[in-house]
């Protein structure tokens, strides 16, 4: 039994409000959260916290990641085994800087699958992970490297079918190009919406869902119309893409941290005509973002971690959320993207992204409110993950 005191408790719904509460957790679950003021019977054996100072908040969720890239321009020439160790250590610093879920959304190998199930069974340090298995993608399309190249209905869904097969908990689709793939430019428009809806088809018979890697607005639309509900990136988002995303009730992620760290730091790591790509989205960006906003879409946190100069962890989310806030969005919306909206997408948030009884134990927390100043998140005390301790800087 572990037990944390004196702590000043977000519980990750949108609408309360922090209030000084005693939490209780057993084995891998919240089994009680009272007022602070209220005595906790507990064992002697029982592990107490003082979070005194502390603020505490559900685990993080980073809902798009690549947990494979290493954020060096030259990741995706590494030797397999090279990635997999990398893979195995960015998974722990994940973990230990306070982001207790994610979702990654393409992989080489069945490296993320073999990982995901290593972090269950206690092999490997991580956190929980949703998993897209190999990227579909067409032939010489945005991802083709790492991913599975499909062209035509058939194969796309055949392509589905493997990464089910090989046990991914969900699917991804190329819908545009990107900025990473020589030849291919961000808002053009790449899987078709016949070959992106035989992948949908497949995902729906197991239960699951499909992301959609989708820069421009032609290409959102494809996705959507193929019954894809989570859009990637979405920088060139304009009026008619919005509408309908708002109308299916899709799911936004606008991940500008990993454009703006191309920007920064893409000179340098020697990739000009990805720089030249994402000079051109920088202002389309905020616009997207504000009609997002506009439009009522559900927001993600996600940071495309591993990108060029967009390492794994929190500099990545955090940058994001910053970014995010600067460019408009409330700081209220971006903490429950973070945790109880991260988790709604995820089809997990009947177990995480909240503080409440019966939810699994994945908690944080920081010296200072998050509310008032995000960069608090920088400054982590405390990480339980399923209940175990594995960070613990609070008042013994």
């Amino acid at each position: 039994m572990v037990i944390i005191e004196n702590a000043m408790v977000w519980s990750g719904d949108r609408e309360q409000r922090p209030s000084a509460k005693t939490l209780v957790v057993e084995n891998d679950l919240i089994t009680k959260v009272v007022d602070s003021t209220e005595p906790v019977d507990a064992p002697s054996e029982a592990v107490k916290i003082d979070a005194d100072g502390c603020f505490v908040l559900p685990g993080l969720i980073n809902s798009h990641i690549h947990i494979c890239l290493s954020a060096t321009a030259d990741a995706k020439e590494k030797d397999f085994t090279w990635v997999a160790i990398t893979a195995a250590k960015a998974a722990e610093k994940t973990l230990c800087e306070g982001i207790t879920t994610v979702r990654d959304l393409g992989a080489p190998g069945g490296i993320d699958i073999v990982l995901r199930d290593m972090i269950r069974d206690g092999s490997v340090k991580g956190p929980g992970m949703v998993v897209s298995g190999r990227c579909l993608c067409m032939t010489g399309g945005h991802g083709h490297q790492f991913g599975l190249e499909v062209d035509g209905p058939d194969e796309a869904r055949k392509g589905a079918r493997l990464q089910l097969k090989h046990g991914a908990d969900m699917l991804k689709v190329m819908a545009t190009g990107g900025v990473m793939t020589k030849g291919g430019e961000p808002g053009s428009p790449q899987l078709t919406v016949a070959e992106m809806t035989a992948v949908v088809e497949e995902a729906e018979k197991k239960g699951t869902v499909v992301s959609a890697h989708a820069h421009g607005t032609q290409g959102i639309i494809n996705a959507v119309t193929a019954g894809v509900l989570n859009i990637e990136h979405g920088t060139l988002l304009d009026e008619r893409g919005a509408d309908l995303m708002a109308a299916k009730g899709a799911y936004y992620t606008p991940t500008f941290i990993s454009a703006q760290r191309i920007y920064e730091r893409g000179i340098k790591q020697g990739i000009p005509d990805s720089v030249r790509k994402v000079k051109q989205m920088m202002k389309p960006r905020r616009k997207s973002l504000k009609l997002a906003i506009n439009k009522g879409l559900k927001i993600l946190l996600g940071s495309d971690a591993g990108t060029p100069g967009n390492p794994h962890g929190m500099e990545s989310l955090l940058g994001n959320m910053l970014l995010l806030q600067k460019e408009g969005m409330d700081t209220r919306d971006i903490l429950f993207s973070a945790t109880g909206l991260n988790a709604e997408a995820l089809g997990l948030d009947h177990q995480i992204g909240k503080i409440e009884p019966g939810y699994q134990a994945d908690i944080i927390a920081v010296k200072g409110n998050p509310f008032d100043d995000l960069e608090v998140l920088n400054h982590m005390s405390l990480v339980l993950k399923g209940g175990k301790v594995i960070r613990n800087k609070c008042v013994p």
